[in-house]
């Protein structure tokens, strides 16, 4: 009867001292059982949007913001044929040349080389401290050199140099790319490490002398409201401002400020009716507060073709425009570049 006691108080005890220990390994399978289905949520979001997680966040703290934003794919974050150039809102512009010499670099091409060259990458500043060049705007001399009627072909070997190009351009061509010697076509066949180089001339080159060319949406408008931090006319808090805003009675033609092609045409409560602009090399141009648009998503447009009609659609006190311009998805201030 004793063993029989004893054993029965044995498990007396081990009930006692199990109890608490089920109830903490209950809690911890709840707490897993909550993180499994998080993840679950997650993946299904990623899976259905077609993005990564990276790129949901980054969408949604834009659209948070208040600006406007386009959801991103997943071949858009793997494709390493796209080129995008670094950021370039801290470049400083550099005056225009006050001459061009015989066969050289045109402009817009010659300020963005100019401006972007002053900050050469270190391989292609040490190449050209052995050249026999003057010191001054001595990378914008070299280029003259190489350049005939191409500034892309004369960035990139600028950049990179010949052999390494000329390797690519043949890979890409063996691949059955219908235009190996364009950058962005055979890009992704150069080392990583030229990538980077080639990026920093080629690709923001090519993006600064678009900016330097854009043309105002409206002709003579009145800039209502600046670039940078303000006070929100609705929400009457501080909000940074990703566009200009300029005076337009409903009705008035918006044009392209630069030849592309519209990725976006939506409407959103924020934004009213807009569009969206790809100019090519990471800078885009978006038109919001839209009465009514002229274009159609994936239609090519030329510098100042009209896309759309002004408005007073979406979060606005008023008829106006809200023009916006990215550069590797990054709002700078389109007046900043003095569109004619």
């Amino acid at each position: 009867m004793s063993v029989i006691r004893d054993g029965i108080l044995a498990l007396e005890r081990y009930g006692q001292q199990g109890r608490p220990k089920r109830r903490k390994y209950a809690g911890r399978l709840r707490r897993g059982a909550l993180l499994d289905v998080f993840l679950v949520v997650i993946v299904v979001l990623a899976v259905v949007s077609r993005a990564p997680v990276g790129g949901l966040a980054g969408y949604a703290i834009e659209r948070i913001r208040g600006h406007e934003a386009t959801l991103p794919t997943l071949t858009a974050y793997f494709d390493s044929g796209a080129a995008r150039p670094p950021d370039l809102s801290a470049v400083a512009l550099v005056a225009e040349a006050p001459s061009i010499p015989d066969g050289g670099v045109p402009e817009p091409y010659r300020t963005a080389a100019r401006t972007v060259l002053r900050s050469a990458p270190k391989p292609l500043a040490k190449r050209l401290n052995t050249l026999n060049l003057p010191e001054d705007d001595r990378a914008i001399v070299a280029l003259d050199q190489l350049y005939t009627d191409d500034v892309e072909v004369a960035l990139e070997v600028l950049a990179i140099g010949t052999d390494l190009r000329n390797r690519a351009v043949a890979r890409a061509a063996a691949a059955g790319d219908v235009t190996p010697s364009r950058y962005t076509s055979h890009r992704r066949y150069l080392p990583l490490s030229a990538v980077k180089d080639a990026d920093e001339v080629v690709t923001a080159t090519l993006a600064l002398a678009s900016a330097l060319e854009l043309q105002m949406p409206i002709q003579n408008a009145r800039v209502t409201s600046k670039f940078g931090h303000r006070i929100h006319p609705t929400l009457k808090t501080k909000k940074f401002h990703n566009g200009v805003d300029l005076a337009a009675p409903i009705g008035t033609p918006i044009s392209s400020a630069q030849k592309g092609t519209v990725s976006v045409v939506g409407e959103d409560k924020r934004s009213g009716k807009y569009v969206v602009i790809e100019h090519g090399n990471g800078l885009r141009t978006s038109y919001c507060h839209l009465s009514e648009t002229k274009v159609l998503r994936g239609q090519q447009v030329s510098r100042g073709e009209l896309v759309a009609l002004s408005g007073n659609t979406g979060r606005s006190t008023g008829p106006h425009l809200h023009w916006t311009l990215k550069i590797a998805g990054k709002a700078m201030d389109p007046l900043r570049f003095k569109p004619q």
